[in-house]
C-alpha cells in the first residue's frame, strides 16, 4: 500500500512482505518500507549504484522510527498488537529502506494459516509509534501459489527496463538462452509498461508465452510508481540522463528477493540486464543445462552466497554464423565476440565492481544490486572464478533498439581497442536459438 502518512509531506509504501511459519509457535511477518518526501530534487547528478544514496534515499529520519504491528480480525479491529523490530543501515549503505519484523502466535491468526487452505489473506496494520505518521498502513498478505518443486530451483531477476518492446529479439534470446542453461524462473520488471505486450498475460511473444504457460515467468508492470511520486520522478530523470534505473534498483532488488522467498526458490540471481549472459569456460559444464549442473555438482554445492564477475564485450569479430538457421540476425553473443582480456579480472577482481550477486534465499537478509547480504556475518560471500562462471556483458546489445537503446558507460567502455580477445564460447547455443521451428 502507498499512502500519504503525513499529508503534503511524506509518503510511505510497504513494497515487499513475506510471512514465515515459526514451527510450533506462530508466524513471523517481514515488511520492507520506503518512506519519502513527495517531490524529487530538481537537479540530479549522474551516479551509479550505491553512489546514488543521497538522491535515492528513504526519508532520513525513517531509520529512527519505532513500529508495532496488529493482527486484524474479520471486522477490521485489532486482535493483538505486537512490537516490531527494525533493521536499517544494512552493511555500509545507510539509506536503502527500513525492514520491520513482527511475530504473531497462531492463536490470533486466521484458520487458513493453520489448516493449509488457500483462501483468505492475513490482515496486518502497521502503526508508527513516535507520532510522525498521521495514519497507519493496512496490508493484506496473501498466500503465494507456488509452482512444483522442480520448477523453483533458481529465480533470475532483472531491473526495470524502459522501452522493452524495442528489444524483442534480444529479450527472446536472453530468455531462451538462460532457460536452456537451466535457470527455472524469470522475474521481469517493467519501467514504463512497454513490455506488457511481450511478457504480460496476453503476451504475443512466443517465447514469453511458452514460459508463462509453464509457470516460469512473472511480470511486474511500472514498478517505480508503486514507490510514490518522488521515486517515479527520480527514476524517469535517471533514464533521461544515463539510460539506467539507479534509484529504483536498490528497492526493486529486495522486492524481487522477497518474491523469490515467498515462491520457495532455492537460489536468487540478480542479473540486472538482458545484455548479460551467464557463461562458463569449464568444459564439463558448457552447453545445455550448464547452470543447473553447476548448482548440483560444482562450487554452488558448498556455499550460500557468491559474486559473479562480468566480462565486457563490444567488438565485432568475423564469425561463421550459419544464416541457414534463420533469417534473423545472430544473437549478440555471436555478433560481438571481441571482449576485454580475462586477465584483467583475474589480476584484480575489483577492477569492475558491478558484480552479479547469487544467494540462497533462506540465508539472505537483504540485497544490493551487486551484493547479497547473508543473515549471518559468519557466512562467506565467495567470489567465483571468472573462468568458472561469468556474466558476459555485451555493451552494444541495446543499440538495435534505437531510442532507449543507448546506455551511458564510462568513456572507454565502447572503445574497440579495449576488446582484444575473441570469445566464441557461447556459439554452441546459436543452433538452439536460431533453429527453424520443428
Amino acid at each position: 500500500e502507498l499512502i500519504e502518512v503525513l499529508p503534503g509531506k511524506l509518503e510511505a509504501a510497504v513494497f515487499a512482505a513475506v510471512a514465515r511459519e515459526l514451527t510450533g509457535c506462530g508466524v513471523e511477518v517481514e515488511l520492507h518500507i520506503y518512506i519519502s518526501e513527495l517531490q524529487a530534487p530538481g537537479e540530479l547528478d549522474a551516479c551509479e549504484g550505491i553512489a546514488c544514496r543521497a538522491q535515492c534515499a528513504t526519508w532520513e529520519a525513517s531509520h529512527f522510527l519505532r513500529f508495532e504491528c496488529a493482527a486484524l480480525g474479520p471486522d477490521g479491529f485489532p486482535l493483538l498488537r505486537v512490537p516490531g523490530t527494525t533493521l536499517s543501515g544494512l552493511g555500509y549503505e545507510p539509506s536503502l529502506h527500513v525492514t520491520v519484523t513482527c511475530r504473531f502466535p497462531f492463536s490470533v491468526l486466521p484458520p487458513w494459516l493453520k489448516d493449509g487452505s488457500r483462501a483468505g489473506s492475513l490482515q496486518i496494520e502497521l502503526r508508527e509509534m513516535d507520532g510522525v505518521f498521521a495514519r497507519p498502513l493496512r496490508l493484506h498478505i496473501c498466500r503465494y501459489q507456488r509452482v512444483a518443486p522442480e520448477k523453483r530451483r533458481t529465480a533470475v531477476c532483472i531491473r526495470p527496463h524502459v522501452g522493452l518492446r524495442q528489444h524483442s529479439q534480444l529479450l527472446n534470446d536472453w530468455l531462451s538462452y538462460h532457460r536452456l542453461i537451466g535457470l527455472d524462473h524469470f522475474l521481469m520488471y517493467d519501467g514504463d509498461g512497454s513490455g506488457e505486450e511481450l511478457v504480460g498475460e496476453q503476451a504475443a511473444n512466443a517465447v514469453s508465452r511458452k514460459l508463462r504457460t509453464e509457470g516460469r515467468l512473472t511480470y511486474m508492470r511500472t514498478i517505480a510508481g508503486q514507490f510514490g511520486r518522488r521515486m517515479q520522478g527520480l527514476d524517469e530523470d535517471f533514464w533521461k540522463k544515463i539510460g539506467g534505473s539507479s534509484c529504483i534498483e536498490t528497492l526493486q532488488v529486495n522486492h524481487c528477493l522477497l518474491l523469490s522467498k515467498s515462491a520457495g526458490f532455492d537460489w536468487f540471481v540478480y542479473l540486472r540486464g538482458i545484455d548479460k549472459f551467464l557463461h562458463s569456460d569449464t568444459d564439463e559444464f558448457s552447453g545445455p543445462d550448464m547452470f543447473k549442473m553447476k548448482l548440483e555438482h560444482g562450487w554452488a554445492a558448498n556455499g550460500v552466497a557468491f559474486q559473479i564477475m562480468r566480462r565486457h564485450c563490444g567488438n565485432r569479430v568475423q564469425m561463421d554464423f550459419n544464416s541457414s538457421f534463420s533469417s534473423l540476425a545472430p544473437p549478440v553473443f555471436a555478433e560481438f565476440t571481441g571482449c576485454e582480456p580475462l586477465s584483467w579480472s583475474e589480476a584484480d577482481p575489483y577492477h569492475d565492481e558491478s558484480w552479479v550477486p547469487m544467494i540462497k534465499t533462506q540465508y539472505a537478509e537483504a540485497m544490493y544490486p551487486n551484493l547479497g547480504l547473508p543473515i549471518n556475518a559468519s557466512l562467506d560471500v565467495k567470489m567465483i572464478s571468472i573462468r568458472s562462471l561469468r556474466a558476459q556483458h555485451f555493451v552494444r546489445a541495446f543499440e538495435a533498439g534505437g531510442e532507449h537503446g543507448e546506455r551511458t558507460y564510462a568513456p572507454n567502455m565502447k572503445d574497440e581497442a579495449r576488446f582484444t580477445e575473441e570469445d566464441t564460447g557461447l556459439s554452441w547455443a546459436v543452433k538452439f536459438l536460431r533453429a527453424p521451428p520443428s
